[in-house]
């Protein structure tokens, strides 16, 4: 039995596990707002495993590969911090984002234009992110230490 929840361990499964199933997660790290969208951009994402046993992994890792993506394990204890790193990357790029559409709006530009001003920046600011080197990928000027 496999759950496909990024924060829940392999406890939530111990009904199953005491009834003699092999458990695991296979967590698509991927943001989906309909079945469509997830049909579109599931090849290419990565997914996090977790299993009870070798053989249910070796079965998940391939699960992974078959559909288009790669993978990544995710030790017990590593859930909590896998998932704050998901949270952080997706949701609260959509919190930033929009916030600068509204402080834009306060200058009287459309949601729509706006979204079309910051899409090149935002794409800009991504593809600098995943340039080799340093992994941040901006001005550290004004960034935690």
């Amino acid at each position: 039995m496999v759950h496909t929840s990024g924060a829940l361990s392999l406890d939530v499964l111990e009904g199953a596990r005491r009834a003699g199933a092999e458990v695991g997660s296979f967590h698509p790290c991927q943001a989906f707002a309909t079945i469509e969208q997830a049909l579109q951009n599931l090849s290419g994402s990565t997914i996090g495993i977790e299993a009870s046993s070798e053989g249910l992994r070796a079965l998940l890792e391939r699960m992974a590969e078959d559909i288009g993506c790669s993978y990544v394990r995710v030790p017990p204890e590593g859930k909590v911090l896998y998932h704050a790193a998901a949270v952080f990357a997706s949701n609260y790029m959509v919190t930033l984002v929009d916030v600068a559409l509204r402080l834009l709006e306060r200058l009287d530009i459309e949601r729509t234009a706006a979204m079309g001003l910051l899409s090149p920046l935002l794409r800009g600011t991504l593809a600098n992110i995943k340039k080799p080197g340093d992994p941040s990928g901006i001005d550290r000027t004004n960034s935690p230490r």
